[in-house]
């Protein structure tokens, strides 16, 4: 006995892509603006010496891979969440939010002490002298960043489950936008301010993603979105 005839078209090529660019390019965008915080570094610090531009160049690649992997770990919070969202539960997305939270604080700590640590081993790797002499005013507050990146990678997951993607784009585009106003001051020392070069730079990019961090918490307590983080 056959089967009876299903009335259901198939997904035409047009619109999966389309669907794939809906969900994929949020992602795509949010990733590319945490790498744009070395940009912005690396072009404020565009007349420093070789060494300098070298330690920016070498912290952010070390920072982008603990990045990923933090992205990795801390995105089944994002998938649990979509589902409690599907089911019209604000208790079962504010639970796996808490949850995440968590994870966030220990998971960046953790990425945040490993980098940290691995900062003595740099010789092994026979980067230059005058690298190793200047990298470590720029490398310790990124590897501090790793913790508020953490914690707004959380809150942006939800945002994702809630099918309003874009809203965490703009909040990590603040921090971009951020970055490259704290840099340049702290950096070359403008409005009054003493220069602090490498040291400055990397303040000025922890400084951007403990506000961006506010700005999310801040979102997460207004209006219809307070229902989905704290049921």
């Amino acid at each position: 006995m056959s089967p009876p005839a299903s009335n259901a078209r198939p997904p035409s090529p047009a619109g999966e892509t389309r669907s794939l660019l809906r969900l994929g390019l949020p992602i795509i965008v949010g990733l590319a603006a945490s790498a744009l915080m070395g940009v912005v570094d690396s072009a404020v610090l565009g007349n420093a010496t070789a060494s300098a531009l070298a330690a920016v160049s070498l912290t952010s690649s070390v920072a982008l891979v603990f990045i990923a992997a933090l992205y990795g770990f801390l995105s089944p919070v994002g998938l649990l969440a979509a589902r409690g969202f599907g089911q019209n539960s604000p208790k079962t997305v504010a639970e796996h939010f808490h949850t995440g939270r968590r994870l966030g604080w220990l998971a960046g700590s953790a990425g945040a002490a490993l980098m940290l640590g691995a900062l003595p081993l740099l010789p092994l790797l026979g980067q230059p002298d005058e690298v190793l002499a200047a990298i470590a005013p720029y490398w310790v507050p990124t590897a501090l960043g790793l913790i508020p990146f953490s914690l707004t990678w959380v809150y942006k997951q939800i945002l994702d489950a809630m099918d309003r993607p874009w809203l965490g784009v703009g909040v990590l585009a603040v921090m971009v936008l951020l970055n490259a106003g704290f840099s340049p001051v702290l950096a070359h020392g403008l409005l009054g301010l003493p220069a602090l070069g490498l040291l400055g730079a990397g303040l000025g990019t922890l400084l951007a993603q403990c506000l961006a961090l506010g700005l999310v918490m801040w979102l997460s307590r207004r209006g219809a979105l307070r229902a989905w983080y704290q049921a």
